[in-house]
Formats: C-alpha cells, structure tokens, sequence
C-alpha cells in the first residue's frame, strides 16, 4: 500500500516535491495484513484519536476487498477526515479499481457494474475486442491486446520517432 497524508495532489508530484510523506505498507499476500501493520500504518500518516481506528478499520477492508476481487489496484482519493453533524469521520470520498483481466469470469458481477460513463469512447469500444486502446499524444493512439504490446509498440515507435529526428535534423 502507497499513502500520503498530504491532500490536494497526485502522490506523483509528491513523490518529486515531498518523497518522504510517501508511506509504503509492504503486505506479503501469503501471510496477509495484520491489524498490528495496519495500526502502524495508520498512525505513520498521521491519523489521532478515533480517527486511528476508522482508518484502520479501511485499510483493512480495501486489503480484504484488493484479495477478494483479484484487484490489480484499489485506488483511494481522497480518503479523508469529513464533518458529519458536528462529527468528524474517515470516508472513501471516491475509488478506481482495476480487476486482473484473467479473473473477470470469477468477478462478473463486479465487473458488470462498472461506470462506462467516464471512459473514452474509443477504449470502450476497444474492450468490446478484448483489446486496449491507450490514446497518445495528439490525432495517434496505441491499439493492442496485451500490456507487453503496448510496451514494445511505445518502445519501437519512440526508437523510429528518434530516428526520424535524426534524419531530418
């Protein structure tokens, strides 16, 4: 688990202007989670008094539900300290999760409810094919079946990109 108790940014530029609030939970799958970890965890980012609890009852549930759903990512952002009636609570404000495309036939139902509605078009139409479409920069995107193809078709096109520079320059 990746987590940073500064809020507002992309724990990518945190991870430029600020690298050491960047808290890492490293969890072996094998022996799971424990509540101690998570409890330390917790109280590396900063949470007090009740709060300490709440987010450590999350951690373990986003832990249980990346296990359960074969996720290949749970992302949080923002987790955060909200005022309910005078009441101050940790809450999941909104997610992103990513299930391993081996294991769709064990999570249909899960994946049957996803929101197309924030997807690109041309990534939609693209899944229909069991296909990945990643736009690019520009009137280009990448079309491929598989992350290792996209890898090595950025790979090539950047090399040929290059080449192209040099030729014309």
């Amino acid at each position: 688990m990746i987590a940073s108790a500064e809020g507002g940014v992309n724990i990518e530029e945190i991870s430029v202007s600020n690298p050491s609030a960047i808290k890492i939970l490293p969890v072996n799958v094998r022996e799971g989670l424990s509540d101690e970890d998570a409890l330390k965890y917790v109280l590396s980012l900063g949470y007090k008094g009740d709060h300490i609890q709440q987010a450590k009852d999350i951690i373990m549930k986003i832990y249980k539900a990346f296990i359960e759903s074969d996720a290949l990512m749970i992302e949080i952002n923002p987790l955060a300290t909200v005022d309910i009636n005078g009441v101050t609570q940790v809450m999941v404000l909104d997610s992103k999760v990513s299930i391993d495309e081996n294991a769709k036939y064990r999570q249909s139902e899960l994946c049957n409810s996803v929101d197309q509605s924030n997807k690109n078009p041309s990534e939609v139409e693209a899944e229909k094919y069991n296909l990945n479409f990643i736009r690019l920069d520009g009137n280009i995107g990448c079309l491929v079946n598989g992350a290792g193809n996209n890898l090595i078709s950025l790979f090539y096109s950047h090399i040929i990109n290059k080449y192209t520079y040099l030729i014309y320059t």
